[in-house]
């Protein structure tokens, strides 16, 4: 990466996207086959996430993204049972 420095990279957008025929349709980071749940898995097991980055040969920003989306997807999805069982008591 001639001429990007480490904080352009974390200011650089990385899209995280989700298709059904990738994957079935786990958020996976774009151009790849990378899932979110896999390098949460790999950060899980005690590696840095730059070691993550190597391993997977993705850049450490793409890593930090799939990581952030991660933990908006659990948040959401603990509203979303929240509210179910909020519904169930109604």
């Amino acid at each position: 990466m001639s001429g990007i420095t480490a904080t352009d990279e974390l200011v650089y957008m990385v899209e995280i996207v989700s298709t059904e025929d990738v994957l079935g349709g786990e958020p996976r980071i774009a151009g790849t086959r990378i899932g979110i749940l896999d390098v949460c898995d790999l950060t899980a097991g005690e590696h840095a996430p730059a070691n993550v980055a190597d391993q997977l040969d993705r850049t450490l920003g793409e890593v930090h993204a799939a990581l952030a989306y991660s933990t908006g997807w659990a948040i959401a999805s603990k509203r979303f049972t929240v509210s179910e069982r909020s519904d169930r008591r109604r």
